[in-house]
């Protein structure tokens, strides 16, 4: 080591750390050598004025355990194999590679981490997404033989939608009796928020959403219970089936993982229900916030009434042997004419069916995303990829005197390319188990942010192909990279490389190579920062959507009257009403409305009503997002705009309604509709009032009609509650408890957030891609900006000698600045070109996935072009000014 003539001492003489000391105690040779080495270290420490030195020391005893340490145990492995005298066996000379690969990497540590840093973020980020992917589209579904099941949706012909997928009980029992090509078939119900049941007597009072299901629900999907025992045909006799089966997280969270669980009563809505059993972690269907499976028989004729025109039974089933799902769909649709025929009234025009793959029915939205997200990581890996090969390029043209040595010694061109692929392989396994680590790292984080998001997400973990993943993209990084680093050294003649190394002045050869690489790594940034732009601009257009109601500001929360205070038909609005007086009554509460359907979470109830003209003509009204029941402070709290008439008033009759905007505008174009009168079985409506229109389903499907009609006459036991409150709603989440445990306190409380929470919760996965998809494109963005500087850097040293020839000639500094950045701009706008092309081309996969712009929007991809032209042009300006900066007698002094 070299030592510096002393300068002034600073004030305080800094210290070797501890650890460092004494692991270079530990690593390095107890003899004279050793000695003087850590003499030399203690010297410079204390002698040089080190901005950090404590840091500095550690990074030498780093650099020194590399150089001592990790050789010598290459040396014991290769003794212990027994190869030390076989000096020419394959082994021992991949040994003596790595060796002196290990070596070499210490004396240039900046290279080295540089190097493994890019290759761990590369190797990191594709196995993490990997991860996900295999968890959610490659993993099999955790059932028997998962490729037999699938999922069976009824579809109305002139209607041309899906239905909901939903079948009536009388039409699923024929379908149960008349069906050979399936093994089972299993029907279920789960509604969010709709279906629950009240828990009471375990702790605080707390509401359930309660999967019901069919007696071949368990044995379809062919699963165990983890404790117990699934439901079975027992368990649906009326008056035995008081059974339920919990979910993990249930029983794991109300109950502290109970052993004793089976067999112990739960009160539920008031009623008695032995616990039969407890599902696995990994169970969660028909969807991840089921947390209660009963049996379907408690769905009684009153809470939903149980004729064939009232479709509710969601249906999965299990192919027999042999059957495919095509086959499948064919005699179902033959089944369901025949019943059309026989049921003309109830079944005209619901005659198709949709039979999907399980699997598919799960995945369905996310795969194309999830697949595009793969992708992007994909590009990011090659990005980084071209970043080491420049990084070796430029280290194998530094060790130009080094291959003429060996190449005059007579070292063969395989022996060159054999060690030079030794290095890079050692490089990447390295960057690899890095990579692998920061992947496990990552799938926790992506674990946590995607809970609700993405499907099967809890499946995400350790598993060996995620392993096998990474060591196989570890290996063909290099060798494909260590080719292409190699080849360009190992092929050179002798003579060549002799007269390179006696020239400092050497331009090191074409720069074809590094151009292409270049040119590849701004295309790639190209197409994930025009994708990412897209998707922020969708998200942007997606925040901005009118939902038709007001969001801050309001309180909301979910109760479902308890059975044992259901006395009637007219109990149910009546105690809404008391509830409704209850919350209004707390100290900052404006105005309280509820509803059974909370806006953006599906339609309402499916009510077709007439409309008679002055000739008795009638006319089918069948509002598209079906009937929304609500009490009189529902516009209010919401802040829905009048347009017309009044809404509901306390003491308007049950029979009356309001329509939405766009129902009064197609029926009543050219009158008045208050006043008017519309039939709905043996009762007449009166209208008394038209509203704005109300995003029900989605914020981006278009609003459609809909008819509100009171609490009064459509008595509902679970409604959302809605409060106006003055500031911060959450500031009266206690009052809003105690308010409403005064009148009942086992009343559960479920979903008590801000309507706000509610509704972001709507762009929750759009929001989560958007957020991966702009981290990958500033990922990209970043490689390719390194990789420029790092070209211009490579040429304007290369071509050191040049520049000053000509600054000495009289060439001025801006000739000199535009002869170093000509060719890289150049190379930055091949790749600008490419890359554009490439991002249209690929346009179509964005293209569902957007809102409110198209894959070719001129000021989205404009903006993206220049945002990367800039960025292109100052990575390639600041070498590019250093170069302007050369010293003409320096330089020829040195050359």
């Amino acid at each position: 080591m070299s030592r510096s003539s002393a300068t002034t001492r600073p004030a305080s003489t800094p210290k070797p750390p501890r650890l460092a000391a004494w692991l270079l105690r530990r690593i390095l040779p107890r003899n004279a050598p050793g000695a003087s080495i850590l003499g030399d270290l203690h010297e410079e420490l204390t002698t040089r004025r080190h901005r950090f030195p404590r840091l500095w020391y550690w990074r030498q005893a780093l650099s020194l355990f590399v150089y001592f340490l990790v050789p010598s145990s290459l040396d014991r492995l290769a003794a212990a194999a027994g190869t030390r005298s076989a000096e020419d066996s394959m082994l021992e000379t991949l040994f003596q590679d790595l060796r002196y690969a290990v070596r070499g990497y210490a004396r240039t540590p900046g290279f080295t981490v540089v190097a493994l840093l890019l290759l761990a973020l590369g190797i990191g980020a594709t196995t993490a997404l990997f991860s996900v992917v295999d968890a959610v589209l490659i993993r099999d579904l955790p059932y028997d033989e998962p490729a037999r099941l699938v999922d069976l949706s009824l579809a109305h012909q002139e209607r041309g939608t899906r239905g909901g997928g939903v079948f009536s009980p009388q039409d699923f029992e024929d379908l149960v009796a008349g069906s050979s090509a399936f093994q089972s078939l299993a029907g279920h119900l789960f509604s969010p928020g709709q279906l629950t049941q009240s828990l009471i007597g375990s702790g605080e009072p707390v509401q359930l959403d309660v999967a019901v299901v069919t007696e071949e629900f368990f044995s379809t999907l062919g699963v165990e219970a983890m404790k117990g025992r699934v439901l079975g045909p027992a368990d649906l006799v009326p008056g035995k089936d008081q059974v339920a089966v919990l979910s993990h997280s249930l029983w794991r969270g109300r109950f502290g993982s109970d052993p004793a669980i089976i067999g112990r009563v739960l009160t539920l809505g008031g009623k008695p229900f032995e616990v039969v059993g407890v599902m696995p972690a990994w169970f969660q269907f028909p969807a991840r916030g089921a947390q209660l499976w009963l049996p379907i028989t408690r769905i009684t004729e009153e809470m939903i009434p149980h004729r064939r025109q009232i479709r509710w039974i969601s249906v999965l089933g299990r192919l027999a042997p042999g059957v495919s799902a095509e086959s499948a769909a064919a005699e179902t649709r033959n089944l369901l004419q025949r019943l059309e025929e026989k049921y003309p009234e109830s079944n005209e025009g619901w005659n198709e069916v949709v039979v999907t793959s399980l699997e598919k029915e799960l995945v369905g939205e996310v795969e194309t995303a999830l697949l595009m997200l793969f992708g992007a990581t994909a590009l990011v890996l090659l990005t980084a990829c071209a970043n080491v090969v420049h990084l070796l390029l430029a280290r194998a043209t530094g060790r130009r005197r080094e291959l003429a040595m060996r190449v005059s010694l007579g070292a063969s061109r395989g022996r060159l390319l054999a060690q030079l692929l030794s290095e890079c392989l050692l490089l990447t396994v390295v960057g690899g188990g890095l990579g692998l680590a920061l992947a496990f790292i990552s799938v926790q984080v992506l674990g946590a942010k995607s809970a609700g998001i993405l499907p099967r997400i809890d499946e995400l973990g350790p598993d060996p192909r995620v392993v096998a993943f990474a060591l196989g993209i570890s290996l063909v990084t290099g060798l494909v990279f260590g080719v292409f680093a190699a080849y360009g050294a190992a092929r050179r003649q002798p003579a060549g490389l002799l007269r390179e190394a006696g020239s400092a002045a050497s331009g090191g050869g074409r720069q074809g190579i590094k151009g292409l690489l270049v040119a590849g790594e701004v295309a790639v940034a190209v197409v994930l920062v025009l994708g990412s732009a897209l998707m922020l601009k969708s998200l942007w257009n997606l925040l901005q959507v009118d939902p038709g109601f007001e969001t801050q500001g309001v309180l909301t929360l979910r109760l479902a009257v308890p059975p044992e205070r259901v006395t009637g038909p007219e109990s149910i609005p009546a105690y809404h009403q008391q509830m409704s007086e209850a919350l209004a009554a707390v100290p900052g509460v404006l105005s309280v409305g509820a509803s059974k359907t909370a806006p953006l979470s599906s339609g309402g109830e499916g009510y077709e009503f007439t409309l008679r003209d002055e000739q008795g003509r009638e006319t089918t009204i069948r509002p598209e997002s079906g009937l929304m029941i609500v009490t009189p402070g529902y516009f209010d709290s919401l802040g829905i705009s009048l347009l017309q008439g009044r809404t509901f008033g306390a003491n308007d009759p049950a029979t009356s309604l309001v329509l939405s905007r766009s129902l009064a505008r197609e029926f009543w174009a050219a009158r008045d509709p208050v006043g008017d009168r519309l039939v709905l079985g043996e009762h007449e409506f009166e209208i008394l009032g038209v509203v704005e229109e109300v995003k029900h389903r989605d914020l981006v499907a278009e609003t459609s009609a809909v008819i509100y009609v009171s609490n009064q006459g459509f008595g509902r036991s679970t409604m959302n509650y809605y409060l106006r409150t003055v500031g911060d709603p959450m500031l009266l989440a206690d009052s809003v408890r105690q308010a409403i445990w005064s009148l009942n306190p086992d009343q559960p409380i479920a979903d008590l957030s801000r309507l706000e929470q509610v509704v972001d919760e709507h762009v929750a996965r759009r929001r989560f891609f958007a957020a991966l998809l702009l981290a990958f494109a500033g990922l990209a963005t970043l490689l390719a900006a390194l990789g420029v500087y790092g070209v211009v850097s490579y040429v304007a040293g290369q071509r050191r000698a040049e520049m000053g020839i000509r600054v000495a000639l009289g060439a001025r500094r801006a000739d000199v600045l535009r002869t170093v950045l000509t060719g890289s701009l150049v190379t930055g706008a091949i790749g600008l070109g490419v890359g554009l092309l490439a991002a249209l081309g690929l346009g179509r996969v964005l293209a569902g996935s957007l809102y409110g712009v198209t894959p070719t929007d001129p000021p989205t991809i404009f903006a993206a072009l220049g945002f990367l032209s800039l960025v292109t042009f100052l990575a390639a300006l600041v070498p590019a000014l250093r170069a302007t900066r050369v010293d003409p007698a320096e330089t020829l002094r040195r050359d």
